[in-house]
């Protein structure tokens, strides 16, 4: 079991697990948590068989995995907010700028600075809405045009984890059902 559910007791070890869930390199992550790199190979092949590295590396994975969806669903929030910007709620009816307090998310996102002349608001700098739109288009749930957006190598980098971690169970003789990155795999590609 790992140390209150997170860190390996052992620096070396904590520090191979989260530079292998960065490179997928085994010998590379050995050698870099400050090991020989003489025999760093079959060493970091045996460190991969270690029940608590490999339930660490999975929880690692989680955690990046998890911190990708919060990413992806942050970003399509602030999309939204951004598309949904009007006019109305930057200026108020006299065309003056509304206080930042009463500015929606979307329109202090849209609101990229201003410009001052002799101590008055000249010119509002804003981003681009239709930028905000046509990227929130270009999501796959959307599918507002034919041309869609992929990540390349997402599909390879979930392969070379189940990979890995079928390699780690035979070797430590434990039969263990792979990770489950689907969803994420899904949310990356949409």
């Amino acid at each position: 079991m790992t140390e209150n559910g997170t860190r390996l007791n052992n620096k070396r070890r904590e520090r191979f697990c989260r530079g292998f869930v960065v490179d997928l390199n085994a010998t590379q992550s050995y050698i870099d948590a400050g090991y020989s790199p003489k025999g760093a190979s079959a060493s970091a092949s045996r460190l991969l068989t270690d029940a608590k590295v490999m339930a660490r590396i999975g929880e690692l994975q989680n955690k990046v995995e998890a911190k990708i969806e919060d990413d992806a669903v942050m970003l399509r929030k602030n999309l939204r907010a951004m598309a949904s910007v009007t006019v109305d709620d930057i200026f108020d009816e006299g065309k003056n700028l509304r206080p930042m307090s009463e500015l929606s998310l979307g329109a202090r996102l849209l609101i990229q600075g201003f410009r001052f002349k002799d101590g008055e608001l000249t010119e509002v700098k804003v981003e681009s809405k239709l930028k905000a739109m046509e990227l929130l288009g270009k999501h796959h749930a959307v599918s507002a045009w034919e041309e869609t957006v992929h990540l390349s190598g997402g599909d390879d980098r979930v392969a070379r984890i189940r990979r890995a971690q079928e390699r780690a169970g035979k070797r430590a003789g434990v039969r263990r059902e792979p990770i489950d990155v689907t969803p994420i795999q899904n949310e990356i590609q949409s």
